[in-house]
C-alpha cells in the first residue's frame, strides 16, 4: 500500500556538495548544499539563495569548485554547512581544511576532500536560487583511485543527506554492473524456448496459432513474436510467420 506525503523537496540519494570559492580578499571560503546536480554535459546546477557568502564570491570572482563529502570529513562538512563565512571569515581553517588554488579557475581546492570538479561560472538566477557551472575539470587525489584510473567506491567514501531525517549516510557497497544483470537475465533462447513449447504437442494438425512470450531470469514477460507452430509426425517441424 502506498501514501502520498505530500509535495517535498526530497530526492534519494541526495548528494552532500561543498562549494569552495575565494572572497575579495583571498580568503577561502566553503558552504555545504544538497540541491545540486549534473544538469548538462559537463555542467553542474546547485540551488544556492543570494544571501549566501558564497552566492556573492561565486558571482565576483566568477568560479568555484564543488567537492563530494566523504564519511572522512563528515565533521568537518557539517560544520562548514552551519556556518556562515560573514560571521566566520577563518571557518576553514576550524574546519581542519587546507585550500590550495585550482591551476583550472580562480576558486580553492581542499587537500582534505579527494574529488572536486572545477566550474566557471555559467549563470546565476537570483529569482530560482539556481548557480550553473561549467566543469573544467574534475581534480581527484589519487588516495581514491583504482589500479585503472578510475575512481573506486572502495576507497572513497561519499555521504549523501537524508533530508526527511536531517541524516548523513554512507554510500553502500556496489551491487551490479550496469549493463550486465540486464544482459544475463536477458539470456533467452528462442530457438530453444520455442522447441520447448513444441515438445508437449500431440495433434498432427496446428498445435499454437498466436504469439509467443517469454519469462526471463527476473520474471519480466518479453514477446518473442507471432508464430503458427505446425506440429506432428508427418510434418516434422515448425512453420513460423
Amino acid at each position: 500500500m502506498r501514501k502520498n506525503i505530500g509535495a517535498k523537496s526530497a530526492l534519494y540519494p541526495m548528494p552532500v556538495l561543498i562549494i569552495g570559492t575565494y572572497d575579495a580578499a583571498g580568503v577561502p571560503n566553503a558552504m555545504n548544499a544538497a540541491w545540486g546536480g549534473i544538469s548538462e554535459e559537463c555542467e553542474i546546477s546547485i540551488c544556492v539563495s543570494d544571501d549566501h557568502k558564497t552566492t556573492a564570491n561565486v558571482l565576483a570572482r566568477g568560479a568555484f569548485t564543488v567537492s563530494v563529502a566523504d564519511v572522512e570529513n563528515l565533521v568537518a562538512a557539517d560544520y562548514v554547512g552551519l556556518t556562515s563565512g560573514f560571521d566566520t571569515p577563518d571557518k576553514i581553517e576550524r574546519a581542519g581544511w587546507h585550500a590550495t588554488k585550482s591551476e583550472r579557475v580562480d576558486a580553492p581546492i581542499f587537500a582534505e576532500l579527494p574529488f572536486a570538479l572545477e566550474c566557471r561560472l555559467k549563470s546565476y538566477d537570483a529569482d530560482a536560487c539556481r548557480l550553473v557551472g561549467e566543469i573544467v575539470d574534475v581534480s581527484v587525489d589519487d588516495r581514491i583511485l583504482a589500479a585503472d584510473g578510475k575512481i573506486d567506491l572502495a576507497k572513497f567514501h561519499p555521504i549523501t543527506y537524508d533530508s526527511y531525517r536531517h541524516d548523513y549516510v554512507a554510500l553502500g557497497a556496489a551491487v551490479g554492473g550496469v549493463g550486465d544483470l540486464c544482459a544475463k537475465a536477458l539470456e533467452i533462447q528462442k530457438g530453444g524456448a520455442v522447441a520447448d513449447l513444441l515438445i508437449g504437442a500431440e495433434a498432427n494438425g496446428d498445435a499454437a496459432v498466436g504469439d509467443i512470450f517469454l519469462y526471463d531470469a527476473l520474471g519480466h514477460l518479453h514477446y518473442l513474436g507471432n508464430a503458427r507452430l505446425i506440429v506432428g509426425a508427418q510434418n516434422g517441424g515448425t512453420v513460423g510467420d
